[in-house]
């Protein structure tokens, strides 16, 4: 444990604040009283709490950018019930895998999953690609926001 953690967490548990919400005013008249020399240090060192805080706040950023990371899909149906229906909208983070989004195409339009077959574009005059890796994610197959899934049933079954 170093002395920073020892003298400096012992302030923020009797102020019952975390270490990244402070005042730091507040800390030195603590300082002053409690532990003369720490000013000193964080004279001459900086204080090392300004650097965790600055962390802490990045790592909060990243959390709110992961929680962003969700996909906008539109899917179509190429074939089965569903057909001439209008499109469904669904929202989906950016890990699913292909897998997991052909059993729920095969559920949602009522087509055995081992026949659904997965065509992807992002724009109308894109090319369509299809999904076929069940194991790979979205960000393999670059899918984005607002893209268009067209769910058709294969002729051919699949082994």
């Amino acid at each position: 444990m170093c002395i920073r953690d020892r003298y400096m967490g012992e302030y923020f548990k009797i102020v019952n604040r975390p270490h990244y919400d402070y005042d730091f005013e507040d800390l030195m008249k603590y300082c002053d009283t409690n532990h003369p020399r720490i000013k000193e240090l964080i004279q001459k060192y900086g204080n090392p709490y300004e650097l965790i805080k600055d962390q802490d706040n990045s790592q909060q950023k990243s959390q709110s950018t992961q929680k962003q990371s969700v996909v906008n899909l539109k899917f179509i149906a190429g074939s089965g019930p569903l057909v001439g229906k209008d499109p469904i909208k669904k929202k989906f983070p950016e890990s699913t895998t292909i897998g997991w989004l052909k059993n729920f195409s095969s559920k949602t339009f009522k087509i055995p999953q081992s026949k659904v077959v997965l065509l992807y574009h992002t724009e109308p005059k894109d090319p369509f690609i299809e999904l076929e890796e069940d194991m790979k994610d979205f960000l393999f197959y670059g899918i984005r926001n607002n893209g268009e899934i067209v769910v058709d049933e294969s002729v051919l079954v699949k082994d």
